[in-house]
């Protein structure tokens, strides 16, 4: 299995639940399973995706502490079993 970590910049989201509804279909059709050849033998290849979500709310007043926001999310998508989206509450 292979784990990636997603970033995602986005402008005007007007409706979150819709942001992390299509956030979580990624990761649904990322862990679809994958069949691959080789030249001698077939295996299935599984892929898990985390994603941290940060929104510019005004409140975070620049750019380091919107990706720190992220990367928190991020980290707590992975803690919290991997293959999934967290939206940041963008506390300091």
């Amino acid at each position: 299995m292979c784990s990636s970590d997603l970033s995602l910049i986005l402008e005007e989201v007007g409706d979150v639940p819709l942001l992390m509804e299509r956030c979580q279909h990624l990761c649904d059709m990322l862990a679809l399973p994958y069949p691959l050849e080789t030249g001698q033998r077939e295996f299935v290849a599984t892929v898990s995706a985390s994603i941290g979500i940060a929104l510019w709310n005004g409140a975070v007043d620049a750019e380091e502490s919107l990706i720190k926001a992220a990367d928190r999310a991020l980290y707590e998508a992975k803690g919290s079993g991997k293959n999934r989206c967290v939206l940041s509450s963008q506390e300091s």
